[in-house]
């Protein structure tokens, strides 16, 4: 298993001129730390899905129209905001709500992701990291030209959510429950950054990884 989760596969287009990576990983695997660098270490286009997400979620907006529609009040709060704490609570708790959520939003949210790819693309940008936490549970592997795992195993992740989250230990494993396991998505990735120990060692594998996206600009 360790050795697949170091394996480097060379980053290549479905259309030549242009990268469009995906970075995915489960909770408390630490992918926004690994994202908040490759986009300073690279300075290129980044879009993350659960900024889009909230965006939808806005008062009048798409997201937001459509979960009204489908529920009511029952994730609004008095000032027609979306009561995130209990959208979040069921999402975890109820698969049934879950299933139903994650079928009205994520095709708005991937269209919304895709619409800025391509305003991107034609305004000549060539490479772009889309952070999308569910992209192996969503199917959407197969719309990137290379999707970049960031992994850890139980235990540290359980530790992060506790100490992020400051909830107990069965709350942290519930939210990690809700998605494919890490080692899962390790083996879907093309590329797999080993996030289970200290940050020195994170780090070494980002500088090649980064060398891999560097050289996709060409």
């Amino acid at each position: 298993m360790v050795k697949k989760l170091y394996r480097i596969k060379a980053l290549t287009s479905h259309t030549p001129g242009r990268n469009i990576i995906g970075l995915t990983g489960g909770m408390g695997s630490g992918k926004t730390s690994v994202a908040a660098y490759l986009q300073t270490s690279l300075a290129i286009k980044f879009i993350n899905a659960d900024i889009v997400s909230r965006n939808l979620l806005l008062p009048e907006s798409q997201g937001w129209k459509a979960l009204y529609a489908t529920f009511g009040n029952r994730y609004f709060t008095g000032n027609n905001f979306v009561d995130t704490l209990r959208l979040r609570k069921d999402i975890f708790t109820d698969s049934d709500i879950r299933q139903r959520i994650n079928i009205l939003l994520h095709p708005i949210i991937k269209e919304a992701i895709f619409s800025e790819i391509s305003e991107s693309v034609a305004a000549g940008i060539s490479v772009i990291i889309v952070e999308v936490p569910l992209l192996f549970e969503a199917g959407w592997q197969d719309d990137f030209d290379a999707v970049v795992t960031v992994y850890a195993n139980q235990a540290v992740c359980l530790a992060r959510l506790m100490a992020r989250d400051r909830c107990t230990k069965s709350e942290a494993q519930m939210m990690i429950d809700v998605q494919f396991p890490s080692a899962a998505k390790a083996l879907l990735a093309d590329h797999v950054i080993d996030n289970s120990g200290p940050w020195a060692a994170t780090y070494w594998q980002l500088l090649r990884l980064s060398k891999i996206i560097a050289g996709s600009f060409s």
